[in-house]
């Protein structure tokens, strides 16, 4: 027998020592998804042609045993999901041929052990959601066979080692929810293949470098009511809807700037073929963009860009840009931004009925292209002829659609 897989059941009890009497010909063992209790058995070190072993989601209480270390032809390990407690084994760094190390969610505690630096083929760490502390170890950062990191929510601190920019093959880094503190290392502009960086929930200054300029950030304006509310709903809302239409949210910042206030951001991929008030406005700003984030008709005392109040569309957001069209506005004699809308005053007034009218239009349009399927959708070049006659009736005053 090369290959025991047990997964996806519901065997509860312990693994019994008796399993390193296995044949050392077996190259796989799989309980993965199972509700076993007690120790990981020392045995298992036994096992030395062992290829893959996948402990994961059950319920081991115990020390990981430093005889995993004897594994040397052992690519894949994965512990995450159980309530193992202890240190990380120093011996981990006598398994060459790992590619894939998985200890999250579990009671981990010490450092992440240099050693780990010896396993020149690894391209999975997740160490995430333990409490692990002590400094990120130089070794592990300079390993160039790395694809995905994730070390978040330990209690990590020092800075990020200088050492990152040797991970050339690097796609995902999350580092976030830690102790961590200092400059974003220049070095991290060396990651070419970078695409999910988290740094958020620790306390990271200076300037990013000039290569992560594919970027775009929303940063929100935490001094405006409900904005805190507003970042939560944003990134629920962000996290569960996919379209091809739609730039991807790279990742989320949460943290402290320099002056010890509350940051809050989203980033996104950068996208360089203008904004929709280009298309709809052709006077536009060629260089501006446009919040299709969590949609916000602005109240007349404030002029800002967040996302907060009436959640609609989902997508890509510019910094420093305001929500709603400028032409919906018109400015005050005392230089405050004022809506043609008026609640108190104006409900009953054809301008303030003409509006409305033009953005139930503009709603109705953006449902019509959120059709589920996508031969139910419009062309693209419809729904812009619809938005063009939408916005010559909010400024020549004719009938909206």
């Amino acid at each position: 027998m090369t290959h025991l897989s047990l997964g996806e059941n519901n065997f509860g009890g312990t693994l019994p020592d008796t399993i390193s009497n296995l044949s050392t010909n077996i190259l796989i063992l799989n309980f993965k998804g199972n509700k076993i209790v007690g120790s990981i058995p020392t045995g298992i070190g036994n096992l030395i042609n062992l290829q893959a072993l996948n402990l994961l989601t059950n319920h081991f209480t115990s020390n990981i045993p430093a005889d995993l270390g004897k594994l040397e032809r052992l690519q894949l390990l994965i512990l995450s999901g159980n309530n193992l407690y202890g240190e990380i084994p120093l011996t981990f760094g006598n398994l060459t041929l790992l590619t894939d190390l998985s200890i999250s969610h579990n009671r981990l505690h010490g450092s992440i052990p240099s050693s780990l630096g010896k396993c020149k083929m690894l391209e999975k760490l997740i160490l995430d959601q333990n409490n692990l502390t002590g400094t990120i170890p130089r070794e592990v950062m300079s390993l160039s066979s790395l694809l995905y990191i994730n070390i978040s929510q330990n209690k990590l601190t020092g800075s990020l080692p200088v050492e990152v920019g040797n991970l050339k093959n690097i796609e995902e880094l999350d580092v976030s929810e830690n102790m961590l503190v200092g400059n974003v290392p220049s070095d991290l502009g060396s990651c070419v293949k970078l695409r999910l960086l988290y740094l958020e929930g620790n306390k990271f200054w200076g300037i990013l470098p000039s290569s992560l300029s594919n970027l775009k950030v929303k940063v929100l304006n935490l001094h405006f009511r409900g904005a805190a509310k507003s970042f939560i709903a944003e990134c629920k809302a962000l996290k569960s809807i996919k379209h091809r239409n739609l730039v991807k949210v790279l990742t989320a910042c949460s943290s402290i700037d320099f002056h010890g206030n509350d940051f809050k951001a989203l980033v996104y991929e950068f996208m360089v073929n203008g904004s929709l008030e280009e298309w709809l406005h052709q006077n536009g700003n060629k260089d501006d963009g446009r919040d299709f984030g969590l949609a916000r008709f602005l109240p007349e005392e404030h002029w800002q860009s967040s996302s907060i109040g009436i959640r609609g569309s989902i997508g890509y957001a510019a910094p420093g840009v305001n929500v709603a069209d400028p032409t919906l506005f018109q400015q005050s004699k005392n230089g405050e931004a004022s809506s043609g809308i008026d609640n108190t005053t104006n409900q009953n007034s054809i301008e303030g009925q003409r509006i409305e009218d033009c953005l139930i239009s503009i709603l109705k349009v953006g449902i019509t292209y959120s059709e589920e399927l996508l031969r139910d959708r419009p062309a693209m070049n419809e729904v812009v002829g619809q938005l063009h006659v939408i916005n010559n009736a909010l400024l020549g005053g004719i009938t909206a659609l």
